[in-house]
């Protein structure tokens, strides 16, 4: 039985922080929802393949703070069409959302091709954040 380096360094008495597990769920099988109140953040499974869960933490936590200060998303296992939503966020190619929000009464919808190239690019997230800016002075 060996003895690994770290575990050598935890009997000598060094403590070792423990990696953060993110709270959001994101399942790089499917696609996912996000929704508060009358709003839709829509992820596809291709906006979804090249983006860490810890980035998209990172961004979904950011729209919480800026809309909502101490309230969170719900996070929608699948989208039914039940939920009563007036604005849609999407990213990537929801088509099922698409055929779906037809009989929707959805006043806004701003689309993005990916995740990847919406956070490459100043002049999209700037758009973003004037929009969430208008949702914030709306309300």
């Amino acid at each position: 039985m060996t003895i690994t380096t770290i575990e050598k360094l935890q009997l000598l008495g060094f403590q070792f922080w423990k990696k953060k597990n993110l709270s959001l769920p994101k399942s790089k099988n499917k696609d996912l929802f996000y929704f508060y109140n009358s709003l839709l953040f829509a992820f596809s499974e291709e906006a979804l393949l090249n983006i860490s869960d810890q980035t998209l933490s990172r961004f979904i936590k950011s729209v919480e703070i800026a809309l909502f200060k101490n309230q969170k998303f719900t996070v929608l296992g699948n989208f039914s069409g039940d939920e009563n939503i007036t604005r849609a966020v999407i990213f990537g190619n929801n088509q099922f959302l698409v055929n779906t929000s037809e009989g929707l009464s959805i006043t806004s919808t701003s689309r993005y091709d990916s995740l990847e190239n919406f956070f490459s690019s100043p002049k999209l997230k700037k758009e973003f954040w004037e929009a969430i800016r208008e949702l914030v002075q709306g309300k």
